[in-house]
Parts: structure tokens; sequence; C-alpha cells
């Protein structure tokens, strides 16, 4: 009886999800990236994720998409990236905050954010609007 009392319940967690679209953007032009599709768990009667998650997480999810984007448009200084949950920062601001985090030995993560998965969807053409 005690081997009972001692195991925890396990907490079933409620699945959410969300979209968010993000956008490159820069004094002259503005890019659609495209839409992540950001998954995670939380217990249930938990409030959603913040602004700020999301918009972290989306980037997290679509790294290698923007990676290879401002490659090709060059000029890092000059982009930032929105999301339509409210999230905006620079690309030079971004990469900042992962160095600072890689010193430390707590790179960011889906996983250290809590998330399940990001889903990526690119934009078919990204025209300057």
């Amino acid at each position: 009886m005690e081997n009972a009392s001692k195991k925890k319940r396990r907490i079933k967690l409620e699945k959410f999800s969300q979209r968010v679209d993000l956008r490159l953007s820069d004094p002259e032009h503005s890019l659609s990236m495209g839409c992540a599709l950001v998954e995670w768990g939380a217990p249930p009667g938990s409030h959603p994720l913040s602004a700020g998650h999301l918009f972290t997480a989306a980037l997290l999810g679509a790294r290698r998409e923007y990676s290879a984007l401002l490659k090709n448009l060059g000029l890092r200084h000059r982009w930032y990236i929105a999301s339509s949950c409210g999230g905006s920062m620079s690309v030079l601001d971004l990469d900042l905050k992962q160095a600072e985090a890689k010193e430390k030995k707590m790179p960011l993560t889906l996983k250290s954010l809590g998330i399940r998965s990001v889903h990526f969807e690119r934009e078919k053409s990204n025209v300057g609007s």
C-alpha cells in the first residue's frame, strides 16, 4: 500500500494548438514567411501560452526556413520578424538571445518551452507587399 501512495498520479495533459503567421520585414519590404502550427500540452484548466512563448516557439520551429531565406536576402541587421500573435524581434536580437542561451548552457529549444511540436508551412511565394 505504501508503494501505491508513493506513486504520483500522472496528470493527463490537454492538447492545445495555435496558428502563428510569421512575416519578415525591413524598411522597404514585407515578406510572408509562412505559418507555424504550435502544439503543446498543459494541465486541465491552465492558461494558454503567452504571446511571447508562442512567438518564440514559432521562430524555433521555422528556424531552418528563415535562416535560408535570410541567407538569400543578406543584410541581417535590417530585418525584423513579426508574428500574428503580437511578437516582434530584430534578427540580430534573436541571434544575440540564442547565443546568450547557448553560453549559459541553456539553449532555447521547443522542449525547454514545453512545446510538443511546431509544424511549419512555408509560404508558396515570397512577394514583397
